[in-house]
C-alpha cells in the first residue's frame, strides 16, 4: 500500500494568523481615494475571535507602508512581548486590465508576495520564505489522486442536488435528475481502486528506473 504522506513540511495550516493583501482589497483599504487608514485585523477560529492585531496603512498610488502593532505571548513561556514595526507595500501593472496590483514585500526576505504568516518570534513572513507547503501536497501521489476523485465528485453531486427543483416531469426524469442518477451511481469498486494503485505505482518505478 502507498505512503498516505510523501514528505512532511511545515503547511500554511500550522500558521492560522496571517495578512492577505485580498483581505485589505475586500475591505476598501486599498480604495484611490483612500490614502491612509488605521484599523485592526483580527483571526477567528471556528467563528470565536481568538486574536487581533491593530494596523495602519499609509500609502500613495504606487507604494505605501502598513504598520502592525500588537502583543504576543511566548510559547514557551508567560512573557508578553511588544511589536511595532513597518512592512512595505508596492504595486505592478496589471497586464490584463488597466490599473495597478499591491503587493507586500516580505520583511524578512524582501520578496514580493500577496499573503504574509505570522511566526511565534513576532515577524510576518511569505510563504516561500518559511518554505511552508499545504497540508494536501504533503500527502503521496496517490492519496492525492483519491481526493481529487472522491472529494470531487461528491461536491459536484451536492452542488448539482441543490439546482434540481424538478426532478420528474410526467412521470419522467428531467435532464438534471439524468444527470444526478448517473453521477450517482458512477462509485469506484474495490478492483478499480487496487488497478489505480498499481498504475501509479508502476508509474512510479518506471521513472525511478529510467532516472
Amino acid at each position: 500500500m502507498s505512503r498516505y504522506y510523501w514528505s512532511k513540511k511545515y503547511t500554511v495550516e500550522d500558521y492560522p494568523k496571517t495578512l492577505s493583501i485580498f483581505n485589505f482589497k475586500r475591505d476598501k483599504f486599498l480604495e484611490k481615494w483612500k490614502l491612509h487608514n488605521i484599523g485592526t485585523s483580527t483571526w477567528s477560529r471556528n467563528g470565536e475571535q481568538f486574536s487581533r492585531i491593530g494596523i495602519e496603512m499609509t500609502r500613495n498610488e504606487y507604494e505605501g507602508t502598513l504598520r502592525v502593532y500588537f502583543t504576543q505571548t511566548d510559547r514557551n513561556s508567560p512573557e508578553k512581548k511588544d511589536f511595532d514595526y513597518i512592512i512595505k507595500l508596492t504595486t505592478t501593472e496589471c497586464h490584463i486590465w488597466s490599473g495597478r496590483r499591491w503587493w507586500f514585500i516580505c520583511p524578512c526576505k524582501g520578496n514580493r508576495c500577496a499573503k504574509l504568516y505570522l511566526q511565534d518570534n513576532g515577524y510576518f513572513a511569505s510563504r516561500s520564505t518559511l518554505w511552508l507547503s499545504y497540508e494536501s501536497r504533503n500527502r503521496s501521489r496517490y492519496y492525492r489522486y483519491l481526493d481529487s476523485v472522491f472529494w470531487a465528485s461528491e461536491r459536484d453531486l451536492l452542488e448539482l442536488h441543490k439546482t434540481i427543483k424538478y426532478p420528474y416531469r410526467n412521470g419522467q426524469p428531467t435532464r438534471k435528475m439524468k444527470r444526478y442518477l448517473k453521477m450517482n451511481s458512477s462509485h469506484y469498486t474495490i478492483e478499480q481502486l487496487v488497478r489505480v494503485e498499481e498504475q501509479l505505482l508502476g508509474g512510479w518505478r518506471r521513472s525511478m528506473k529510467w532516472s
